[in-house]
């Protein structure tokens, strides 16, 4: 299973590049690619942990977290569902990749980075932030605020810059 979650990340960093913002607006060309295998990576990890339990090895946890960024972008969409399976799946990795840090802690950056681009994607749409899974992400992040190191809502500046986000703006 996990290389087929390699192969679903695979995927998405090939035609990331080449995602436009209208492609992302519509939901269509390259960024439907992207979205499709971002959907499979997350419903193979969701398999994976319901099999074996909430320990991903590095390979599983890198491929999820991949998707999960692509799903970051296409919180932008201008398709409401879109916006809300994005949000569903991440949350499933959110409190996945959360439960992980004791055993992983290198994942600490990367799941604060993704609390930081949800807070602020939610901070922004009224319409994600009000949903069930919105509502339930908030409440997450602000229990997660108070611990030493971990994820901070209070945006991309609070925590170091990975770099990944940066190229996926300037494509």
């Amino acid at each position: 299973m996990p290389h087929r979650m390699f192969f679903e990340a695979s995927y998405i960093l090939l035609h990331r590049p080449i995602v436009s913002p209208h492609d992302i607006a519509t939901a269509s060309g390259p960024a439907a690619v992207c979205l499709q295998h971002s959907s499979e990576a997350t419903n193979l990890a969701v398999r994976f942990t319901r099999t074996f339990g909430e320990y991903l090895r590095y390979l599983p946890r890198y491929c999820w977290f991949v998707a999960a960024s692509f799903d970051i972008v296409m919180l932008d969409s201008k398709i409401q569902s879109v916006q809300r399976l994005a949000l569903d799946r991440l949350s499933l990795w959110l409190n996945t990749m959360t439960n992980n840090l004791l055993r992983a802690p290198s994942m600490r950056r990367s799941v604060q980075h993704i609390s930081s681009r949800i807070y602020e994607v939610l901070a922004r749409n009224p319409y994600l932030a009000q949903s069930p899974t919105g509502i339930s992400i908030l409440a997450h992040l602000r229990g997660q605020r108070g611990m030493g190191g971990g994820p901070s809502p209070l945006g991309a500046a609070a925590n170091e810059g990975m770099g990944f986000f940066e190229l996926l703006q300037n494509t």
